[in-house]
Protein backbone atom coordinates (compact mmCIF):
# COMPACT_ATOMS: atom_id res chain seq x y z
CA UNK A 1 0.00 0.00 0.00
CA UNK A 2 1.44 3.35 -1.12
CA UNK A 3 0.05 6.36 1.15
CA UNK A 4 0.84 10.17 -0.32
CA UNK A 5 2.15 12.58 1.42
CA UNK A 6 1.71 16.56 -0.12
CA UNK A 7 2.69 18.22 3.11
CA UNK A 8 4.50 17.55 6.41
CA UNK A 9 3.65 20.11 9.04
CA UNK A 10 5.67 20.22 11.82
CA UNK A 11 5.01 21.41 16.13
CA UNK A 12 7.29 21.33 18.98
CA UNK A 13 4.19 20.78 21.40
CA UNK A 14 4.61 17.74 23.24
CA UNK A 15 1.94 15.10 22.93
CA UNK A 16 1.18 11.89 25.08
CA UNK A 17 1.60 8.97 23.02
CA UNK A 18 -1.36 6.68 25.09
CA UNK A 19 -3.67 9.00 24.01
CA UNK A 20 -6.09 7.58 21.89
CA UNK A 21 -6.77 8.76 18.63
CA UNK A 22 -9.64 11.19 19.00
CA UNK A 23 -7.46 12.70 21.89
CA UNK A 24 -4.54 13.07 19.01
CA UNK A 25 -6.64 14.86 16.52
CA UNK A 26 -7.93 17.06 18.70
CA UNK A 27 -4.40 17.83 20.10
CA UNK A 28 -3.52 18.44 16.07
CA UNK A 29 -6.83 20.74 15.37
CA UNK A 30 -5.42 22.44 18.35
CA UNK A 31 -1.85 22.97 17.34
CA UNK A 32 -2.19 23.25 13.57
CA UNK A 33 -5.47 24.43 13.39
CA UNK A 34 -7.41 22.22 11.02
CA UNK A 35 -6.26 18.82 9.42
CA UNK A 36 -5.87 17.99 5.83
CA UNK A 37 -5.89 14.86 3.80
CA UNK A 38 -2.25 13.17 2.94
CA UNK A 39 -0.64 15.78 4.98
CA UNK A 40 1.34 14.51 8.04
CA UNK A 41 0.72 16.11 11.27
CA UNK A 42 4.27 15.41 13.53
CA UNK A 43 4.55 16.78 16.93
CA UNK A 44 7.47 15.32 19.82
CA UNK A 45 6.58 12.59 22.27
CA UNK A 46 6.34 13.23 25.93
CA UNK A 47 7.97 10.49 26.66
CA UNK A 48 10.99 9.97 24.23
CA UNK A 49 10.50 12.89 21.42
CA UNK A 50 13.97 11.47 19.70
CA UNK A 51 12.90 7.27 19.12
CA UNK A 52 8.80 7.88 19.11
CA UNK A 53 8.71 10.72 16.79
CA UNK A 54 7.92 8.15 14.15
CA UNK A 55 5.62 6.34 15.61
CA UNK A 56 4.05 9.56 16.48
CA UNK A 57 3.78 11.20 12.85
CA UNK A 58 2.50 7.38 11.56
CA UNK A 59 -0.53 7.58 14.12
CA UNK A 60 -1.67 10.98 13.53
CA UNK A 61 -0.99 10.67 10.23
CA UNK A 62 -3.31 7.49 9.77
CA UNK A 63 -6.04 9.71 11.93
CA UNK A 64 -5.93 12.69 9.98
CA UNK A 65 -6.43 10.68 6.38
CA UNK A 66 -9.13 8.92 7.66
CA UNK A 67 -10.85 12.27 8.47
CA UNK A 68 -12.34 14.35 5.67
CA UNK A 69 -11.93 17.22 8.58
CA UNK A 70 -12.39 17.40 12.05
CA UNK A 71 -15.35 15.77 13.53
CA UNK A 72 -16.44 13.93 10.65
CA UNK A 73 -16.22 9.92 9.34
CA UNK A 74 -15.85 9.17 6.06
CA UNK A 75 -19.67 7.70 5.36
CA UNK A 76 -20.06 4.56 5.86
CA UNK A 77 -16.39 3.12 5.55
CA UNK A 78 -17.11 -0.30 6.81
CA UNK A 79 -17.62 -3.95 5.79
CA UNK A 80 -20.05 -5.33 3.71
CA UNK A 81 -21.50 -7.30 6.37
CA UNK A 82 -22.32 -4.21 8.53
CA UNK A 83 -23.30 -2.09 5.35
CA UNK A 84 -25.78 -5.23 4.64
CA UNK A 85 -27.03 -5.28 8.26
CA UNK A 86 -28.02 -1.36 8.03
CA UNK A 87 -29.56 -1.26 4.51
CA UNK A 88 -31.73 -4.39 6.00
CA UNK A 89 -32.86 -1.84 8.99
CA UNK A 90 -31.63 -1.74 12.10
CA UNK A 91 -29.43 -3.45 14.19
CA UNK A 92 -28.01 -3.66 17.92
CA UNK A 93 -24.47 -2.39 18.96
CA UNK A 94 -23.05 -6.47 19.63
CA UNK A 95 -24.21 -6.90 16.37
CA UNK A 96 -22.08 -4.58 14.70
CA UNK A 97 -19.43 -4.66 16.84
CA UNK A 98 -19.22 -8.57 15.94
CA UNK A 99 -19.54 -7.37 12.35
CA UNK A 100 -16.34 -5.66 12.98
CA UNK A 101 -17.28 -2.02 14.44
CA UNK A 102 -15.83 -0.96 17.10
CA UNK A 103 -18.10 0.74 20.11
CA UNK A 104 -16.10 4.43 20.14
CA UNK A 105 -16.95 3.71 16.29
CA UNK A 106 -20.18 3.67 16.71
CA UNK A 107 -20.31 6.37 19.21
CA UNK A 108 -18.25 8.42 16.68
CA UNK A 109 -20.68 8.10 14.01
CA UNK A 110 -23.97 9.04 16.05
CA UNK A 111 -22.04 11.97 16.67
CA UNK A 112 -21.58 12.81 13.12
CA UNK A 113 -25.12 12.05 11.97
CA UNK A 114 -24.21 8.95 10.30
CA UNK A 115 -25.56 6.54 12.42
CA UNK A 116 -29.25 7.25 14.41
CA UNK A 117 -29.38 5.91 18.13
CA UNK A 118 -33.53 4.50 17.89
CA UNK A 119 -33.25 3.44 21.28
CA UNK A 120 -30.46 1.81 23.48
CA UNK A 121 -28.13 -0.38 22.07
CA UNK A 122 -29.92 0.03 18.57
CA UNK A 123 -28.74 1.53 15.67
CA UNK A 124 -29.76 2.63 12.00
CA UNK A 125 -28.57 4.92 9.34
CA UNK A 126 -30.49 8.04 8.95
CA UNK A 127 -32.59 7.59 6.18
CA UNK A 128 -34.31 4.42 8.05
CA UNK A 129 -37.96 4.50 7.64
CA UNK A 130 -40.06 3.06 10.63
CA UNK A 131 -42.97 0.96 9.94
CA UNK A 132 -45.63 0.70 12.09
CA UNK A 133 -44.21 -2.03 13.87
CA UNK A 134 -40.79 -0.10 14.82
CA UNK A 135 -41.56 -0.71 18.89
CA UNK A 136 -41.87 -4.48 18.08
CA UNK A 137 -38.31 -4.74 16.31
CA UNK A 138 -36.70 -2.40 18.94
CA UNK A 139 -37.95 -5.08 21.49
CA UNK A 140 -36.81 -7.97 19.59
CA UNK A 141 -33.81 -6.16 19.11
CA UNK A 142 -33.13 -6.27 23.03
CA UNK A 143 -34.94 -9.20 23.82
CA UNK A 144 -34.99 -12.08 21.03
CA UNK A 145 -36.93 -14.21 22.70
CA UNK A 146 -39.80 -13.21 23.78
CA UNK A 147 -43.15 -13.67 22.23
CA UNK A 148 -45.75 -10.85 21.44
CA UNK A 149 -49.06 -11.68 22.24
CA UNK A 150 -52.72 -11.00 22.75
CA UNK A 151 -53.37 -7.18 22.05
CA UNK A 152 -50.22 -6.70 20.15
CA UNK A 153 -50.00 -9.68 18.23
CA UNK A 154 -54.16 -8.84 17.51
CA UNK A 155 -52.96 -5.51 15.53
CA UNK A 156 -49.97 -7.37 13.83
CA UNK A 157 -52.52 -9.79 12.44
CA UNK A 158 -55.60 -6.67 12.14
CA UNK A 159 -57.57 -8.33 13.82
CA UNK A 160 -58.36 -5.31 16.36
CA UNK A 161 -59.21 -1.57 15.55
CA UNK A 162 -57.40 -0.74 18.75
CA UNK A 163 -54.17 0.55 19.12
CA UNK A 164 -52.75 -0.76 22.39
CA UNK A 165 -50.62 1.58 24.09
CA UNK A 166 -48.05 -1.13 25.69
CA UNK A 167 -46.28 -3.55 23.88
CA UNK A 168 -47.66 -7.48 25.05
CA UNK A 169 -45.23 -9.71 25.42
CA UNK A 170 -45.15 -13.27 26.86
CA UNK A 171 -42.42 -15.14 28.93
CA UNK A 172 -41.42 -18.10 30.64
CA UNK A 173 -42.29 -18.73 34.23
CA UNK A 174 -38.95 -18.25 35.17
CA UNK A 175 -37.39 -15.74 32.80
CA UNK A 176 -36.70 -12.76 33.38
CA UNK A 177 -38.64 -9.67 31.72
CA UNK A 178 -36.65 -7.37 29.58
CA UNK A 179 -35.95 -4.13 31.34
CA UNK A 180 -36.63 -0.91 28.64
CA UNK A 181 -37.13 2.53 28.95
CA UNK A 182 -39.30 2.52 25.72
CA UNK A 183 -41.64 1.47 24.64
CA UNK A 184 -43.61 0.24 27.83
CA UNK A 185 -43.98 -3.80 27.83
CA UNK A 186 -46.98 -5.46 29.63
CA UNK A 187 -45.53 -9.01 30.67
CA UNK A 188 -47.82 -12.25 30.80
CA UNK A 189 -46.05 -15.29 31.83
CA UNK A 190 -46.54 -18.58 30.05
CA UNK A 191 -45.89 -22.31 30.89
CA UNK A 192 -43.48 -23.94 28.60
CA UNK A 193 -45.89 -25.52 26.53
CA UNK A 194 -48.57 -22.51 26.20
CA UNK A 195 -45.62 -20.49 25.43
CA UNK A 196 -44.41 -22.53 22.44
CA UNK A 197 -47.50 -23.39 21.00
CA UNK A 198 -48.54 -21.59 18.13
CA UNK A 199 -45.55 -19.03 17.75
CA UNK A 200 -44.46 -18.25 14.42
CA UNK A 201 -41.40 -16.08 13.35
CA UNK A 202 -41.59 -12.93 11.10
CA UNK A 203 -39.29 -10.94 9.50
CA UNK A 204 -40.07 -6.86 9.99
CA UNK A 205 -37.15 -4.19 8.76
CA UNK A 206 -34.85 -6.89 8.98
CA UNK A 207 -35.36 -8.25 11.91
CA UNK A 208 -36.76 -11.78 13.44
CA UNK A 209 -40.05 -11.58 16.09
CA UNK A 210 -41.83 -13.93 17.14
CA UNK A 211 -45.62 -13.24 17.09
CA UNK A 212 -48.21 -15.54 18.59
CA UNK A 213 -50.74 -17.00 15.45
CA UNK A 214 -54.00 -15.96 14.93
CA UNK A 215 -55.67 -19.05 16.51
CA UNK A 216 -53.50 -19.12 19.64
CA UNK A 217 -54.17 -15.02 19.81
CA UNK A 218 -57.65 -15.84 20.22
CA UNK A 219 -57.37 -18.51 22.44
CA UNK A 220 -55.28 -16.57 24.56
CA UNK A 221 -57.39 -13.94 24.42
CA UNK A 222 -59.91 -16.27 25.85
CA UNK A 223 -57.66 -17.20 28.43
CA UNK A 224 -56.57 -13.77 29.81
CA UNK A 225 -60.25 -11.68 29.09
CA UNK A 226 -59.92 -10.19 32.49
CA UNK A 227 -56.80 -8.67 31.59
CA UNK A 228 -57.73 -7.61 28.00
CA UNK A 229 -61.95 -7.67 27.92
CA UNK A 230 -64.16 -10.55 26.71
CA UNK A 231 -65.56 -7.82 23.90
CA UNK A 232 -61.84 -7.94 22.63
CA UNK A 233 -61.90 -11.84 22.49
CA UNK A 234 -65.16 -12.07 20.96
CA UNK A 235 -64.20 -9.22 18.28
CA UNK A 236 -60.80 -11.57 17.34
CA UNK A 237 -62.56 -14.75 17.67
CA UNK A 238 -65.53 -13.24 15.20
CA UNK A 239 -62.56 -11.76 12.73
CA UNK A 240 -60.46 -14.71 12.37
CA UNK A 241 -63.26 -16.65 11.71
CA UNK A 242 -64.94 -14.04 9.20
CA UNK A 243 -61.27 -13.51 6.99
CA UNK A 244 -60.73 -17.46 7.32
CA UNK A 245 -57.71 -17.20 8.46
CA UNK A 246 -57.61 -19.24 11.21
CA UNK A 247 -59.96 -22.84 10.86
CA UNK A 248 -62.29 -24.27 13.51
CA UNK A 249 -59.73 -26.96 14.24
CA UNK A 250 -56.77 -24.54 14.36
CA UNK A 251 -58.71 -22.64 17.68
CA UNK A 252 -60.33 -25.87 19.13
CA UNK A 253 -56.47 -27.08 19.36
CA UNK A 254 -55.32 -23.60 21.09
CA UNK A 255 -58.34 -23.75 22.88
CA UNK A 256 -56.71 -27.39 24.90
CA UNK A 257 -53.52 -25.80 24.72
CA UNK A 258 -54.46 -22.57 27.02
CA UNK A 259 -57.49 -24.73 28.40
CA UNK A 260 -60.00 -22.70 27.67
CA UNK A 261 -62.24 -25.22 26.04
CA UNK A 262 -65.25 -24.89 27.66
CA UNK A 263 -65.15 -21.08 27.72
CA UNK A 264 -64.94 -20.90 23.77
CA UNK A 265 -67.42 -23.56 23.09
CA UNK A 266 -70.29 -21.45 22.97
CA UNK A 267 -68.68 -19.12 21.01
CA UNK A 268 -67.52 -21.46 18.45
CA UNK A 269 -70.66 -23.50 18.21
CA UNK A 270 -72.05 -20.39 17.66
CA UNK A 271 -70.11 -19.11 14.57
CA UNK A 272 -69.86 -22.37 13.32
Amino acid sequence: MVIRIDAVWLAVAAIDMRACTDTALARVVAVFGATRPHHVHEQACQSDPTASRRVNCSILSVVTNNYRKYGTIPAMATGPQVARMLKAGSARSRELVAAGMTRSEISRRVAAGELIRLARGLYALPNYQSGEHRALVEVAKRAPKVVFCLLTALRFHDLTTQIPHEVWIAIGNKDHPPRMAYPPLRTLRFAPAALEAGVRTHRVDGAPIRVTSVAKTVADCFKFRNKVGLDVALEALREARRSRRATVDELWQCARVDRVVNVMRPYLEALS
